[in-house]
């Protein structure tokens, strides 16, 4: 009988790195969004008080 190599270390270890990244990305696309919100809400709240003003 042949001897199966024992590989789940390298497995697991590799997708553990690869969630590690997607749970980084996509954690990080949530804060970009809820920058782009805040700024949003600001630059439309100053055309909202430029408008009022003229």
């Amino acid at each position: 009988m042949d001897m199966v190599p024992n590989t789940f270390p390298s497995l697991f270890i590799g997708y553990s790195v690869i969630w590690g990244l997607v749970a980084a990305l996509v954690w990080s696309s949530f804060r970009r969004v809820r920058h782009l919100e805040r700024e949003l809400e600001r630059l439309k709240e100053q055309i909202g008080n430029s408008n009022r003003s003229a």
